[in-house]
């Protein structure tokens, strides 16, 4: 039983010692706020989002498989900003500190989720289309329209 009050009451003394010398702190520095100090750009790690499989029979998916397979890919390519994102903090820190084999390691990563993103748009627009001719929809742009004479 005395070993819990004990254990109590260093750890209210730890936090009353700790909230003080914040308190002493923020007087010194009124500009200085609880937040926690930016993370270190090099230290962080950037998550490749998972690619998406995009595998559908456009001339024979139904609209509610079509809407979920644009929504995917809607879904990969916020991701993949995401990522892109991440990767800039990185990118710029390894500029600065004339880091050039780390900055091509970067610049390299993020050409590389261009690329991946592209890829998949393009297979989904080639699904697309596949979808729109079997359902007798003109692809966007084209029109029934004949030109006039005369």
């Amino acid at each position: 039983m005395w070993k819990r009050r004990v254990a109590g009451g260093l750890l209210a003394f730890a936090l009353l010692t700790s909230a003080a010398l914040a308190a002493d702190d923020d007087k010194k520095d009124p500009k200085k706020k609880d937040t926690p100090p930016p993370p270190d750009p090099t230290m962080t790690e950037c998550v490749v989002p998972f690619r998406p499989a995009i595998v559908l029979d456009g001339r024979t998916a139904t609209e509610e498989q079509m809407l979920a397979l644009a929504s995917r890919v809607k879904h990969y390519q916020a991701q993949l900003a995401t990522y892109r994102a991440c990767l800039n903090p990185l990118m710029n820190a390894a500029r600065t500190t004339g880091d050039s084999a780390r900055d091509s390691e970067i610049v390299k990563q993020y050409n590389d989720s261009v690329s991946a993103e592209s890829d998949v748009v393009k297979a989904y627009n080639a699904i697309l289309a596949q979808h729109r001719a079997a359902q007798g929809i003109l692809p966007i742009g084209k029109s029934t329209k004949t030109a006039r004479s005369g």
